[in-house]
């Protein structure tokens, strides 16, 4: 579309002055100002949304591994400090590892990574700075890196068609806020062109997911009560289980020797034949069971058992025995896992006035997808304007002076003179019934022939276009004094 406006000036010597306006789209490349950029910064240009990328894609799933590997062992490789064998979740009661994620979305809230325990104040302070670096300070990162791309993609369809004169600026000024998201989901049901309509929508989900960033991290970490992972011992109480592990020992009956007669499994290293086994609760290797007779080594002195002696396998905790059945060690596949074990007695007590801050693994994954998915959609819609755009082409970037110096123009159009004394209600009101606005070249032709070009955002009630699609010319005179 091209328009020539003719403007005629009373002055000491008449002078006629000849302004043409172009759609962006159809303006003779030469005619576009241009600003010089230099090659390194051209190559730059590209070259840092893709380090960027890289960061993202190669950088969040080793972060998150590694969180995994030092904050969190696998339930499934640790051992228990007092012993060789045994395995045990470092998560309280019901709270799931790692290796069960997505197990059912109850679980989602749950903190699964931890660190040491410590005092609530230590952990509240670790979380008002993990909110405030990467909440808080994750979305300024965000919305600094999402301005450039926001409004090259407006100035993209603002050169294209026609977008309403508010969402213009919203996005321009103050494209971080609740009311720009809503302005910007709104607009895309009037909005004309298919590409407008879905860079809208781009835009609008790009902007929910930076408005709700710091909520998602908030979300997916918090301070936690420590809780002490206890066995249950019947209706006399509980104990630790590190503790009650640590007490695994045999009791011998009718051995002639001593009776009752208690040994702790540290200090077995061979049992008679058939006896329960409990070494795998032990802190050192045995010599296995003695199969020429009824004999024990205990601290390497060999004893002679009664034929009629008994052994029995438990826990002598607080000078009480609780018996253990061996069995259940080969029950369900249990192995040597002391969750499944004593599966139905493991109780999480609080630990006092101990707390621990942590982070939920599966929000976590979940997290980085998302940031994943809105890098490489800002990314593609970079590229798309910068490679299409004459205006981002060229160089021009939008800023807050440059959107203001841009929404100036049409809205002093609409105003008139003396807008000084216009109260905020009246301005509103230009604003709300501002017609559409674009992007369009102007090039004043002076009597001399001399060409001045200009870019401007210009209101569609403007320019005047006839049915058959041609560009009415607009007259335009104005009196001034020189």
């Amino acid at each position: 579309m091209h328009t020539s406006y003719i403007t005629q000036r009373d002055s000491r010597e008449d002078a006629t002055e000849t302004v043409e306006l172009y759609d962006l789209q159809d303006a003779p490349s030469e005619l576009i100002p241009r600003q010089s950029i230099a090659k390194r910064k051209q190559i730059w240009q590209y070259l840092h949304p893709i380090l960027w990328l890289l960061l993202l894609y190669v950088g969040g799933p080793v972060a998150l591994h590694q969180l995994y590997q030092k904050r969190l062992i696998d339930p499934q490789n640790i051992s228990v400090s007092l012993n060789q064998g045994i395995g045990m979740s470092p998560l309280p009661c019901n709270v799931k590892g790692v290796e069960a994620i997505w197990h059912s979305w109850d679980g989602l809230f749950e903190i699964n990574i931890r660190t040491p325990t410590m005092t609530f104040t230590q952990a509240k302070m670790i979380d008002l700075a993990c909110d405030f670096v990467a909440g808080r300070g994750g979305q300024a990162a965000l919305a600094w890196i999402a301005y450039r791309v926001y409004t090259n993609a407006l100035i993209r369809v603002t050169e294209k068609g026609q977008i309403r004169y508010d969402l213009f600026a919203a996005v321009t000024i103050m494209p971080n806020e609740a009311r720009t998201f809503a302005k910007t989901t709104i607009s895309i049901p009037s909005t004309r062109h298919l590409w407008a309509k879905f860079t809208l929508l781009w835009m609008a989900m790009a902007m929910l997911y930076l408005l709700a960033y710091p909520t998602a991290i908030s979300a997916a970490t918090t301070p936690v009560a420590a809780t002490i992972k206890s066995i249950k011992l019947g209706d006399t109480g509980t104990a630790p289980i590190l503790q009650y592990l640590a007490t695994a020992s045999y009791n011998i009956s009718n051995s002639g020797i001593k009776d009752p007669w208690i040994v702790s499994v540290n200090n077995v290293t061979r049992l008679p034949d058939g006896a329960p086994d409990m070494q795998v609760f032990g802190a050192h290797s045995w010599g296995g069971s003695d199969v020429r007779g009824n004999s024990i080594v205990i601290d390497g002195s060999t004893y002679k058992l009664n034929n009629d002696t008994k052994i029995t396998a438990g826990f002598y905790y607080d000078n009480t025995f609780y018996p253990f059945n061996t069995s259940k060690m080969f029950e369900s596949g249990s192995g040597n896992n002391a969750d499944k074990i004593f599966a139905g007695d493991i109780v999480c007590v609080p630990d006092g006035n101990r707390y621990q801050w942590g982070a939920s693994w599966e929000l976590l994954v979940l997290i980085l997808i998302a940031h994943i998915l809105w890098s490489t959609s800002m990314f593609l819609m970079w590229i798309e304007a910068t490679a299409h755009s004459p205006l981002v082409r060229q160089g021009r970037k939008m800023s807050m002076w440059r959107a203001i110096l841009d929404l100036a123009r049409p809205l002093l159009m609409r105003s008139g003179p003396n807008t000084g004394v216009l109260d905020e209600n009246k301005i509103n009101g230009y604003v709300r019934d501002m017609s559409s606005v674009h992007y369009e070249m102007k090039v004043n032709v002076d009597q001399d022939g001399g060409r001045y070009q200009d870019v401007c955002l210009v209101s569609s009630s403007d320019t005047t276009v006839a049915e058959d699609g041609v560009t009415s010319r607009i007259n335009i005179t104005s009196k001034v004094e020189v």
